[in-house]
């Protein structure tokens, strides 16, 4: 297994819920530069709606990079859905 990136909601109480939404290639180094790669769409962690997390594979954090609304659609196809959408996917996550 190599690194891998995993994404994370910012909720309105700041607590960070899992989303589902991952992402690894082909080996750490590509899924690394990948990562870097976003590195311009990076914004203040108060600004943030989602964080991006680069880890290694293990689980254990490498990097972050809080992102807008806007670019976690850019970056990762997704749409991006209510607050409470993501408590219920967090919460079937979370089982």
């Amino acid at each position: 297994m190599s690194r891998y990136m995993e994404c994370f909601y910012i909720d309105s109480n700041g607590k960070e819920l899992q989303i589902n939404v991952t992402a690894d290639f082909e080996d750490s180094d590509f899924t690394t530069s990948i990562f870097d790669s976003y590195k311009s769409h990076e914004t203040n962690i108060k600004d943030a709606g989602f964080i991006i997390y680069l880890r290694d594979p293990d689980g254990d954090i490498v990097d972050s990079m809080p992102i807008c609304s806007e670019s976690f659609s850019m970056i990762t196809g997704e749409p991006v859905l209510t607050e409470k959408e993501y408590i219920k996917i967090d919460q079937r996550c979370n089982k």
